[in-house]
């Protein structure tokens, strides 16, 4: 792989904090979940200018272990199979520092007077496709579609749902009280959730429709 000359490789040694650190088996604990993951269906990492595969014996490692390893266990694990790189700013270039949130919300396991707007587990019909462009007259953007006896077509969108087209198949993952809540946890792609009993639910981005994100209500975009 060719690497940015913004990008020099360093050692373990240089990461300040690397061996006080006492987080470092959580962090091999969610690796080895994604490795797991990735059986079932690999993740794209193109855009890393990477191929897959390079992971392929870390993950495979990963997969493998049976259960919580300590920190210094997890420390060698990382510093086997990983090279940390630092990266430096280009001259005259301004930093630019972005970050993510999980918006909060009340919501029901079952449908109330109060709790009414649903949040979706991932449809059975709704699937991905491996090479749109082989579909006539497919869009090739639309690489979610919906699986008919017919072929593929394009998903519901935001307001065919809002309208019932998921009705009646059982897919509630749970209830809200609003629109706009449901609408910034498609968009953001995951929540904390608060429970009438006091307990609390978390729920991430599991797939999309398909359809164009646009930035204005409503738009078709993210159900997971």
């Amino acid at each position: 792989m060719s690497l940015s000359p913004l990008l020099e490789p360093t050692s373990f040694a240089d990461l300040p904090g690397w061996q006080d650190d006492k987080g470092i088996s959580a962090a091999l604990d969610a690796f080895s979940r994604c490795a797991r993951q990735a059986r079932i269906k690999p993740y794209r990492s193109g855009a890393l200018g990477i191929t897959f595969y390079a992971f392929a014996e870390a993950y495979d490692k990963a997969a493998a272990l049976a259960g919580p390893v300590s920190d210094a266990d997890a420390r060698a694990f990382f510093e086997h199979f990983f090279v940390p790189y630092r990266i430096s700013p280009e001259e005259g270039a301004k930093p630019l520092v972005t970050g993510y949130y999980e918006p909060e919300a009340e919501a029901s396991l079952t449908r109330t007077d109060v709790f009414t707007q649903p949040l979706y587990r991932q449809p059975d019909d709704l699937v991905e496709l491996d090479d749109p462009s082989g579909i006539p007259g497919w869009d090739p953007y639309f690489r979610f579609g919906r699986q008919t006896p017919d072929g593929p077509t394009q998903y519901f969108d935001r307001g065919e749902i809002d309208r019932g087209a998921l009705d009646g198949r059982g897919i509630e993952l749970c209830w809200l009280k609003d629109r706009v809540d449901a609408f910034f946890i498609h968009v953001q792609g995951a929540a904390r959730l608060r429970l009438a009993d006091g307990s609390a639910m978390r729920v991430t981005y599991a797939a999309k429709s398909g359809h164009p994100f646009t930035g204005h209500w409503p738009c078709p975009c993210r159900y997971g």
